[in-house]
Parts: structure tokens; C-alpha cells; sequence
């Protein structure tokens, strides 16, 4: 069997030729290494020298060990459930039901929230990679960009009473929860870089959690 050399993609899954599905957390640059997730165990990895087989599978030359992380955050951030099926319709692929529509809005929702503020592992540091945004923008962005979705998007089903209530119930009512609960693992992960720097704040002369307990003060409306 013929392999070759390539550069993996982050979001997207891999078979290894020895039959364990992967999540593409991280790459970097056009290079053959890259940061995966197991879809069935959760155990990280961060790949050297990443082969492609004439089959589709892959495989590398060597590995290092990065432990066992939540593979369900990351699957649903890149819009795959547990299993590494894809939660998110392709073009041609239409949802059917408007629980679908709202579990993919919700997913975005969630996508959009990661991409604020991100913890890279193998920098051991925290990264903003936009302009921080409040926490009351973060709530109209995402009732608006979702109500004009719905109604214009032709891939969805007609606006009608079922998409009125679930809208109002099963989306605008879980945006907060699902802020707090990211608000919280930011927190706790700095708590961990705290505990794992000790005598050496993170942030110049803060700590992890000093430094986040003023973001969150500054840029969610808290002062």
C-alpha cells in the first residue's frame, strides 16, 4: 500500500490504518504534523510525519503523548457527534426537522464562543484570536444572525409555529447556560496553568485567574 506525505486539516476526522477514527484538533501551517483526538477513547496525540495511504486511512511516523481530553467538546465544536458522524448538513444535504436547524445554530453558537478565547495546548498559554465582544453582543449576535438564517435560508423548513416556539425555548433560553458553562472551563483551565506555573503569574505580574477574571469584567459588562 502507497502513502504519502500530507498536510492534515483541522475539523476533520481520519481513519488510522489500524482502524481508530481521529479528530484533527490543531495543524500547523502547511507541515505534516498535527494535533488528534480519539473519537472513541479521547486520548490526544500530537502527530510527526502524517501519511495518507492510497485507502484514505492514515498513519505517522512517530507521536507524543498528550492525554485524555473531553472528546465530546471537541466534536461538537466541529460539528461531529460522538461517534464522528457530522451534526452539520453539506450543502446538498438539507435539514429535515427544525430540532435540526436549532441544534445546528446552537452548535455555531458554540464554535463562535471557542473562537474568543482558546487555550493552546502546546504553547501552554491563552489566545484571543478576535477582538474580545461583550457578553450582551454575544447574545443579540446570536438571536439575530439566527432569526434571519431561519427565515431566509431556503435549506430550511417554513418558519411556522413549531419554529417560533422552539426558537424561543430550545435556543434563546440555552445561549446563557452555554456562555456561563464556557465562561466556567476558561476559568477552570486557568486555574490550572495557576497550579501548574505556581510562583510564576502567566500575565506579566497576574496570575491566569487574575488576568481572566478581568476579561470577563471588562468585555462581558461586569464593571
Amino acid at each position: 500500500m502507497e502513502n504519502n506525505h500530507f498536510h492534515p486539516i483541522a475539523g476533520q476526522i481520519y481513519q488510522n490504518h489500524n482502524g481508530i477514527k481521529y479528530l484533527c484538533l490543531e495543524s500547523e501551517g502547511f507541515s505534516n504534523v498535527g494535533l488528534f483526538i480519539s473519537v472513541s477513547s479521547g486520548y490526544v496525540l500530537l502527530a510527526h510525519g502524517c501519511k495518507q495511504n492510497d485507502d484514505g486511512s492514515i498513519e505517522w511516523n512517530c507521536s507524543e503523548d498528550k492525554g485524555f481530553h473531553d472528546v465530546h467538546k471537541f466534536s461538537e465544536l466541529y460539528g461531529f457527534d460522538s461517534t464522528g458522524k457530522s451534526i452539520v448538513p453539506q450543502d446538498d444535504d438539507e435539514p429535515s426537522t427544525w430540532a435540526e436547524v436549532i441544534k445546528i445554530e446552537f452548535e455555531g453558537v458554540r464554535a463562535e464562543l471557542e473562537s474568543l478565547v482558546y487555550y493552546d495546548t502546546k504553547q501552554r498559554c491563552f489566545n484571543e484570536n478576535i477582538n474580545p465582544t461583550t457578553y450582551d453582543q454575544i447574545l443579540e449576535s446570536a438571536e439575530m444572525n439566527a432569526l434571519e438564517q431561519y427565515t431566509e435560508d431556503e435549506r430550511f423548513p417554513e418558519w411556522n409555529e413549531e419554529a417560533e416556539y422552539l426558537f424561543r425555548t430550545e435556543y434563546i433560553s440555552k445561549i446563557k447556560p452555554l456562555a456561563e458553562e464556557w465562561e466556567a472551563g476558561i476559568m477552570y483551565h486557568a486555574k490550572l496553568v495557576d497550579e501548574y506555573e505556581k510562583g510564576s503569574p502567566a500575565f506579566g505580574d497576574e496570575t491566569a485567574t487574575e488576568y481572566f477574571t478581568d476579561y470577563f469584567n471588562r468585555f462581558w459588562g461586569r464593571e
